[in-house]
């Protein structure tokens, strides 16, 4: 028997063999990759149940309309923290009225007010939200702890009201008694 003789031109045709066998098995195995997950994505998809953004569950619809319910609290609530433009008038002289009763003190005037020269005119942070000023005189002297009572009822209130300006005087008889200048109050309206 005779051996083979390698030299480089039967070397290199045999690496040409295998590299072609090589590409090949390459081409090949990513035909059947592809065609493999192909088919592995269409069983996935079948066997998702099928949604649809119109069709809800009666199921789905009753925790839906339970959740709204429980969270009712807190829309009207958020509703509340800003007054509306056609009847705010009415209902803040209404809250201040009732807040001046419920403290001791009398309210004498209430009327619009401009905006404090030392509030900004800047625009408001929240779009559709503006602000509103109130003017308001109170029968002087007025007990201090009144006042205090009386305008942490004002800062409390929904709709949100804020005091922007308030000068107070010393009253010498009788003690514990304060004179107050006009007290301007911002409002928010939507």
């Amino acid at each position: 028997m005779k051996k083979p003789q390698l030299n480089a031109s039967s070397i290199r045709t045999l690496l040409i063999i295998i590299l072609i066998i090589i590409g090949v098995f390459i081409v090949g195995g990513f035909y059947y990759a592809v065609g493999w997950l192909d088919k592995y994505a269409a069983n996935i998809y079948t066997d998702l149940p099928p949604s649809s953004s119109t069709e809800i569950s009666p199921k789905e619809l009753g925790l839906l309309q339970t959740e709204l319910y429980e969270q009712r609290v807190v829309i009207d609530k958020a509703a509340s923290i800003t007054a509306s433009r056609k009847d705010y008038s009415s209902k803040i002289q209404q809250d201040i009225n009732r807040y001046a009763g419920a403290t001791g003190i009398k309210v004498t005037e209430f009327g619009p007010a401009k905006a404090p020269a030392t509030q900004s005119t800047a625009t408001p942070l929240v779009s559709g939200i503006q602000a509103s000023y109130i003017s308001i005189t109170i029968q002087n002297p007025v007990a201090y702890t009144n006042l205090m009572k009386f305008i942490k009822a004002i800062e409390t209130n929904l709709p949100k009201m804020r005091l922007t300006g308030i000068n107070l005087g010393r009253v010498e008889n009788p003690k514990g008694y304060v004179n107050v200048e006009p007290i301007i109050i911002e409002i928010y309206l939507r």
